[in-house]
This record gives structure tokens, C-alpha cells and sequence, in this order.
């Protein structure tokens, strides 16, 4: 697996000041990260994360570095802590059964309600951040073409359950949580890195 040549990628130390403290000491200590700025650009079959044995590839700029490390810390299957974009699917691989999808929707609003504790502020309500549903591109309308499913009978259902989501992750993590838990998953990639 070999990096976009057509992407730039440049040293932590370069991109530090337009990151928030906090994630910055998250990352310091490890010096083979390769930052980029563009989504799902990193490889050629599109991917954000990767970590090869050389670098550790992960985005400072769409998607946040804040939402990767969020990605992380919240998975638990350490057999996907090494793969590429935490062997996560998006686009048109997520396939389009209402299963999937929601399962999906869960995951990426607990990814951003945790990621709210590594940001500078805290987003309004009305950002996608804060609810994923404010993405209408991109979970907001697609979750209304599987509507009525399951418990979700109406879309009112389906706000609540995100929101029930996000108060409860938040609720769950702090930053003392989220570096002891990135603590681990970065040993995981170093420890990889050094074998042959």
C-alpha cells in the first residue's frame, strides 16, 4: 500500500499550531505521523487512516483530527485498531441495508459525541458534530429512506435515539478516558511498526 503521491503530507510539528492542545499532546511522542488535509485522499482507494511500518498516516484537516481519535478510542475490537480507516466503510461501501446503516449512525454519533471533549468549544445544537443528523447528505436524509424500521417508526424516533446516543457517550468519556484509552491504541500501532 503506497500514499497518493498527489497529496501532500507534512510533519505534525508543521500543522501543531492549528491543532487544539490537547490533541497535540495526545500525539506528541510519536514522530512518524504523516498529516494531510484532504478527505479520504491519504491512498488511492481513498482511505484516511492508515498505519504502515514507516508512518502513521492520519488527517489534521477534513475529516479532524479530533474525529479519527475519537474513531479509535471508542472501538473496542482491537483486530481493527490497525486497519486502514479502522476497518470502517463509508460511501458507497457501506452497502445500503438498514442494518448496517444504522449501525453505522451509531458508531459515527458516538465517535462525535466524544470527539466534543477534544474540541476547542463546544458545537450548537445545529451543528453535525453535536447531532449527525444535521449531515442531511450524509445521514440525515439517507436514514429517512429506510424509515419505518424497527424501533424507529418516525424520524421524531430516530432524533431521539441519536440524541439518547450522544448524551450518554458524552456522559460516559472525559479527556482523562480519552488519552488513557488513545494511550493503548497508539502502543498498539508502535508496538506493529517495530516488528518486522
Amino acid at each position: 500500500m503506497k500514499p497518493n503521491p498527489d497529496v501532500p503530507f507534512v510533519s505534525l510539528e508543521s500543522v501543531k499550531d492549528r491543532l487544539n492542545p490537547f490533541v497535540v499532546h495526545l500525539l506528541a511522542g510519536e514522530t512518524r505521523w504523516w498529516m494531510h488535509d484532504l478527505l479520504n485522499a491519504c491512498f488511492d482507494d481513498k482511505q484516511v487512516f492508515v498505519c504502515t511500518k514507516t508512518h502513521i498516516h492520519l488527517p489534521w484537516g477534513l475529516p479532524t483530527v479530533e474525529h479519527e481519535i475519537s474513531h479509535a478510542v471508542e472501538m473496542k475490537d482491537q483486530s481493527r485498531w490497525l486497519l486502514p480507516d479502522w476497518g470502517m466503510k463509508f460511501g458507497k461501501n457501506w452497502g445500503r441495508k438498514p442494518a448496517g446503516f444504522f449501525a453505522g449512525m451509531a458508531r459515527e454519533q458516538r465517535a462525535r459525541a466524544i470527539s466534543l471533549h477534544l474540541l476547542s468549544s463546544q458545537n450548537e445544537a445545529e451543528s453535525s458534530i453535536y447531532n449527525l443528523l444535521n449531515n442531511v447528505h450524509g445521514w440525515g436524509d439517507p436514514a429517512k429512506d429506510f424509515l419505518p424500521y424497527g424501533r424507529f417508526k418516525t424520524y421524531q424516533h430516530l432524533q431521539d435515539w441519536v440524541h439518547t446516543i450522544r448524551a450518554t457517550t458524552y456522559k460516559a468519556w472525559s479527556k482523562e478516558r480519552i488519552e488513557e484509552e488513545w494511550k493503548i491504541r497508539l502502543r498498539a500501532m508502535q508496538d506493529w511498526m517495530e516488528t518486522k
